[in-house]
């Protein structure tokens, strides 16, 4: 027999930095809008079971009025999707999933036997609609706190590793107690090394966080690991069977650039077991995160009055109708001196930017500035004479009249280089050249002060 299961998870519903529509926060309405392209989906392709593993809410710790609304969303969702196959609901991280919110799902399903909510590890047996038995093995997101309680004493390191093992165990533990010649379905929601991060960077190591490892999976031999936690949706290279949903949406600029949705995947019964024939993960509508940079060039041209040239260089097709990309979250990330930073209008870029079709610019922040220097550096190897020399021509001086100041100015300079043999300087200090290390680009900076 046939079985279809549909793999969601990392829904994170909750109000995020930006706009507001109606009074109400604009990017909780964008989680909602690819929740329901998820339930709209569950009802064309109609899977047996539906999983969804971990992260449902986005803040564990949120004023009454909107936990409540949160909640009522999910409940809704996850209601309207019971109405399509059964629900394994599993909690994820505390700080994101919290005891009471389950608590809360717990009770709003009470007495339905089409959803099933996990919060500490068990195995279930599931029946789809037309009567075929499922084992859904859950491993709840890892609350340190109480597994702290039972083995008191560790250092931060060993408490890892000896979280590690404890998670192999249960993994181990639950696989043992499935029934033979039954589709078996680990839910879990955990780092599993060597899967793909946000960022793009690889999961290698396990110092900061529990983590299952990939042997753990591949000795366990579920039919399908259905993972939630890491946000980009992804097949693990080392497992046959173990994937990654994602989120529902784009939370932040670690998401740029990376698909958003669920996945569903097909099995068939066969002689060696149920065989995964196909996994398509289905994209949804979610708000696509762009990073515009720009050079010394690009502000010099906005400074010169020419965006309209800027604009179409760097972001002219956000204004075809044909693009997906319209409505996105923006940043400017640019890098130029201090003195085009300064004459740089932020206000008549963003505006821009809004008029060009930018659902929210977050930030216009730069990323380098360069001090400018004025004046040619007066070195230490030169005599106070040949200085004051290069000063004048770098003002522009003409020769003579460069000749007529350092004749009035060799006595003072004598006499001062004779003082200095004999005496201790004295006087009021006035600064020639900082050198500083900006903390905010992270650069050795020179400064040169003008005399007064």
């Amino acid at each position: 027999m046939a079985l279809k299961i549909l793999h969601t998870g990392d829904w994170h519903i909750g109000s995020y930095p930006g706009p507001e529509t109606n009074g109400e926060n604009a990017r909780y309405h964008d989680v909602l809008h690819c929740l329901n392209c998820l339930v709209e989906t569950a009802a064309q392709e109609k899977p047996g079971i539906i999983i969804i593993s971990g992260d449902i809410f986005h803040q564990a710790r949120v004023w009454s009025d909107r936990g409540l609304k949160e909640s009522r969303a999910a409940i809704r969702v996850i209601r309207s999707l019971s109405q399509v196959a059964p629900v394994v609901v599993l909690r994820g991280t505390p700080n994101h999933d919290s005891e009471q919110q389950f608590e809360m799902l717990k009770t709003a399903f009470s007495g339905d036997d089409s959803v099933s909510i996990i919060t500490q590890p068990e195995l279930l047996t599931v029946y789809t609609y037309d009567g075929q038995p499922v084992q859904v093995a859950g491993v709840p997101g890892f609350d340190r706190g109480e597994y702290r309680a039972k083995h008191p004493g560790l250092s931060r390191e060993e408490e890892t590793q000896v979280f590690t093992n404890l998670l192999a165990d249960i993994v181990m533990g639950l696989k043992a107690q499935c029934a033979p010649g039954l589709p078996s379905i680990l839910s879990t929601h955990y780092t599993v090394p060597g899967c793909n991060m946000e960022s793009g960077q690889t999961a290698l190591f396990a110092q900061f966080e529990p983590v299952i490892y990939p042997d753990t999976i591949s000795a366990a031999g579920f039919d399908l690991v259905a993972l939630g936690h890491i946000h980009r949706p992804q097949q693990l290279a080392e497992t046959e069977n173990a994937f990654y949903c994602g989120s529902i949406t784009g939370l932040n600029f670690n998401d740029e650039g990376q698909e958003r949705g669920f996945y569903i995947h097909e099995y068939d019964n066969t002689e060696t077991g149920f065989t995964r024939t196909s996994s398509r993960f289905i994209e949804t509508p979610y708000r696509k995160f762009e990073t515009i940079r720009m050079t010394q060039t690009d502000i010099d041209g906005i400074n010169a009055g020419a965006i309209d040239e800027v604009a179409q260089n760097l972001w002219g097709w956000r204004t075809k109708p044909e693009t997906t990309m319209a409505g996105s979250i923006v940043r400017v990330l640019y890098t130029c001196s201090d003195a085009a930073n300064k004459a740089f209008n932020k206000a008549l870029l963003e505006k821009r930017l809004y008029d060009d079709g930018a659902f929210w610019v977050q930030e216009i922040t730069p990323e380098e500035i360069t001090a400018s220097v004025n004046r040619d550096e007066l070195t230490g190897d030169n005599s106070p004479e040949e200085n004051l020399a290069a000063y004048l021509a770098e003002k522009g001086k003409e020769p003579a009249d460069a000749e007529r100041l350092l004749t009035l100015a060799r006595p003072i300079i004598s006499e001062a280089l004779e003082k200095n043999r004999f005496e201790a300087p004295s006087g009021v200090f006035v600064p020639q050249e900082i050198e500083v290390h900006n903390y905010r680009n992270y650069r050795d900076e020179r400064f040169s002060y003008p005399p007064l």
